[in-house]
């Protein structure tokens, strides 16, 4: 396999998987955070909690407190790699708000939408996860469009929805751009129930939801034209008034597999 050609298959592996849960950053770059073993969850119905924390208008969704200061440190892995980050809501407005996600090389700006219907990311994967990057080649992922919500504004245990994002890319290896990508990533969500979830951050009351995404994709460079599919699946669990607390899941890109774990770590509301 030629080298370029490999270099763009390692890109999109990574980005393809970290765009489900985090951004990216050099794999090596700082100090690995220890892994972690996957949490003890149970079964359990929902209790309210009054400490936790609340915002009001289209914002206020009760998984996803976007709070203008609330800060959330994750660690997790992505195919055997280690890698942190840290999000924080830098503006909140009537409509929506804008979260920085900063893992230490690199830092985004994500916009996210609120209305009636919930909230929508409105870049694949909802956070830094637009680019990878890793010593002489980097890749950028944006999106064109995106159809359905993230988080409905009500989600009852066995709701289901679903949202596609149109997507493109472009690889980078020494400098000079020389690949392409194109396609769409779909996702299929359900809301399992209320379960009891112990992480770092603290033991929970959360609501393990469930996604199915397939990223269906063509990959041009130098002249081949490679049809590419992804598949993921993903448990996710969010607690009322703190936001996502653990995520795990297990993929394939064509013939490679890979596992990816995410865990908060501590959050802190302004």
């Amino acid at each position: 396999m030629p080298k370029k050609l490999r270099w763009l298959i390692i890109g999109l592996s990574s980005l393809a998987i970290l765009a489900a849960c985090a951004p990216a950053g050099e794999s090596d770059g700082g100090a690995e955070p220890p892994a972690a073993e996957a949490p003890a969850v149970e079964e359990m119905e929902a209790a309210p909690d009054e400490e936790m924390a609340v915002v009001g208008g289209l914002c206020a969704h009760p998984y996803f407190p976007a709070l203008e200061g609330t800060t959330w440190s994750y660690a997790g892995e992505a195919d055997g790699a280690a890698y942190a980050f840290e999000d924080t809501i830098i503006e909140r407005r009537e409509d929506g708000f804008t979260m920085s996600s900063d893992s230490g090389d690199v830092t985004q700006n994500l916009a996210w939408e609120c209305s009636e219907d919930g909230l929508v990311a409105l870049s694949y994967g909802g956070g830094g996860a637009a680019s990878v990057s890793a010593r002489d080649f980097a890749f950028t992922m944006n999106t064109l469009e995106v159809t359905g919500v993230t988080l409905p504004a009500e989600i009852l245990p066995g709701d289901t929805w679903e949202q596609t994002y149109i997507i493109e890319g472009t690889q980078v290896l020494d400098g000079e751009q020389f690949g392409t990508m194109e396609g769409s990533a779909v996702i299929f969500y359900t809301a399992v129930g209320m379960e009891t979830i112990s992480v770092s951050a603290g033991e929970f009351s959360g609501l393990h939801i469930r996604r199915e995404i397939t990223l269906d994709f063509t990959v041009s460079v130098m002249d081949l034209t490679i049809p590419t599919v992804m598949v993921l699946a993903e448990n996710t669990w969010f607690v009322e008034g703190v936001g996502m607390v653990y995520s795990e899941g297990s993929g394939t890109l064509d013939e490679f597999a890979f596992d990816t774990t995410l865990e908060l770590q501590e959050y802190t509301f302004p």
